[in-house]
């Protein structure tokens, strides 16, 4: 009984939904990365980093990583011919609950260029919290800081859920098909895309938690999820690869 299961992943997707895709397998500096480009616009929509377990391995490997991420970035951005001198880095997610920490976390080790009079890139960082941490959904709070800064594109960064364990901390995806905050957890709240925001988006998750009904095939389990033994370790691991790709991309 598969169907109750929740994926924010396009390589989990179902069969007829991928069948819109042609799917191209790479490496970039020898890691593993699939491109989804669709049939329709023959433009590259959707990016999945296959990373394993980063912190594992010496820090060049990470530096491999990042510089996947970033060139991947550069690829879509170029693909889709999208300014990039005027950008907004979002990271949603509550960062008291560590498997949902990712977005704040990568905000934490960046840094805004937007308030500085210069001709550089106008770079700006928002880290949203959740709703019932301030009343406002991270629509209306990235609605609000958009109409100020301007930007040509908005980042967001977040934790997805997966099927599979061996997704887990060990994916980056890279899409710009926008996200639904919460839906991996059955908790909806507003999209987040080009068409709620009429600006470019780029969505960058890690899947973090898993229904525990994937693991164990049991539908009474449906709605608990799970994370890692190590997800403060992977979160840390993450944080510091996506915004060190963030960076190589749009910070020179």
């Amino acid at each position: 009984m598969k169907n109750f299961y929740r994926t924010d992943l396009a390589c989990e997707a179902p069969q007829n939904k991928k069948s819109e895709y042609n799917v191209i397998l790479e490496e970039i500096n020898g890691i593993s990365t699939i491109f989804s480009i669709s049939k329709h616009t023959k433009k590259t929509e959707c990016i999945t980093i296959y990373t394993g377990k980063c912190w594992q391995y010496e820090d060049d490997y990470s530096s491999k990583v990042s510089y996947a991420v970033s060139h991947c970035l550069k690829i879509i951005t170029e693909g889709q011919k999208i300014k990039t001198d005027r950008i907004l880095i979002v990271g949603l997610g509550n960062r008291k609950i560590t498997s949902d920490s990712l977005g704040p976390s990568v905000i934490d080790l960046l840094f805004p260029t937007a308030h500085i009079d210069s001709d550089n890139k106008k770079i700006a960082t928002l880290a949203t919290g959740v709703e019932g941490q301030s009343g406002f959904s991270s629509l209306d709070l990235i609605s609000s800081a958009g109409s100020i800064l301007h930007p040509n594109l908005v980042i967001i960064i977040d934790s997805l859920c997966a099927i599979s364990i061996e997704r887990l901390s060990t994916t980056i995806q890279l899409s710009v098909n926008g996200i639904m905050p919460g839906s991996g957890v059955g908790n909806h709240k507003y999209e987040i895309s080009k068409s709620t925001l009429g600006i470019p988006v780029i969505a960058i998750g890690v899947p973090t938690v898993t229904d525990l009904g994937s693991i164990t095939d049991n539908e009474t389990a449906v709605g608990y999820y799970v994370s890692p033994i190590d997800i403060d370790i992977s979160i840390d691991s993450m944080a510091s690869i996506i915004s060190d790709g963030i960076k190589k991309a749009y910070y020179r």
